[in-house]
């Protein structure tokens, strides 16, 4: 309701109390969702082999490894982490990519340069997920010394850095504990191409 109250089910009569105790004559907030596109440089990142990545479903890993990624991302080129973004979605094979865009249209060369450096830039979201400075920082969660920020505040619950440093220190390994390099990343770079942004 436009109150701020919550019902499970639709209420028969609009009329009802407000959370602070007023009377409210009802209303409904209706979600809209805005879109907007621009071309801009991307970078398509698809790995095979091992370590395995995890299926797109698994919004935790996903969301935690594109964090992460642009943390390390802008630390390594010395630039605003708003600067630049990314998303996942499923490659080919349902293998899920990870996507990786300047935030600028028309690209501000940004993806470029993380092209240049992919190992560097993996080595240092190793560090940010593996040696949190956060002394008390779960490795199973997150804090804003690695992985928190303000936009990403209604994530927080679903970012966890253990996983992540697990991971990536396999795939900078060439390999999954136990099992033969065999480990491939694809690099793609699309010199502006259209993306799609959200806000709800």
């Amino acid at each position: 309701m436009k109150c701020g109250r919550y019902f499970e089910r639709t209420p028969r009569s609009p009329d009802h109390t407000a959370p602070w105790g007023s009377a409210c004559r009802g209303g409904y907030i209706v979600a809209t969702d805005l879109a907007f596109q621009f071309e801009t440089d991307t970078l398509q990142l698809r790995f095979s082999g091992t370590p395995a990545t995890e299926p797109i479903s698994n919004e935790t890993f996903w969301l935690s490894l594109q964090t992460a990624f642009v943390a390390a991302a802008a630390e390594m080129l010395s630039i605003p982490t708003n600067d630049i973004a990314a998303t996942y979605q499923n490659g080919p094979q349902d293998n899920a990519e990870l996507i990786v865009y300047d935030r600028v249209p028309g690209g501000a060369g940004y993806v470029e340069r993380i092209v240049k450096d992919l190992s560097g830039i993996f080595e240092a979201a190793l560090r940010r997920t593996r040696d949190c400075r956060n002394p008390l920082c779960d490795p199973q969660g997150s804090c804003y010394a690695c992985l928190r920020s303000y936009s990403n505040q209604f994530k927080w619950g679903q970012l966890s850095r253990g996983p992540i440093a697990t991971w990536i220190a396999a795939l900078l390994a060439g390999s999954s504990p136990g099992a033969s390099p065999s480990t491939t990343l694809e690099a793609k770079f699309v010199d502006s191409s259209p993306v799609s942004t959200f806000r709800q």
